[in-house]
């Protein structure tokens, strides 16, 4: 929810950051992208490196699912 409220109150209009938004609440509740995530943590040691490689995913989903939109 804590996403629908940000897209709101920022008024987002781009369809590719409302996915992905969609994607990080379902992983709030299932599993998907928060495996993944998870699964960084316990093989990247250096914050600098997660953090790249984190955004490497999202940077990655924004374009196709922007596609898909």
């Amino acid at each position: 929810m804590r996403w629908l409220t940000l897209l709101t109150s920022f008024a987002v209009k781009d369809r590719g950051i409302a996915a992905i938004a969609e994607i990080v609440r379902e992983a709030d509740l299932h599993d998907g992208v928060d495996l993944a995530i998870n699964s960084l943590v316990e093989v990247t040691p250096a914050d600098h490196e997660l953090l790249d490689r984190g955004m490497a995913i999202f940077e990655g989903l924004y374009p196709v699912l922007k596609q898909k939109a």
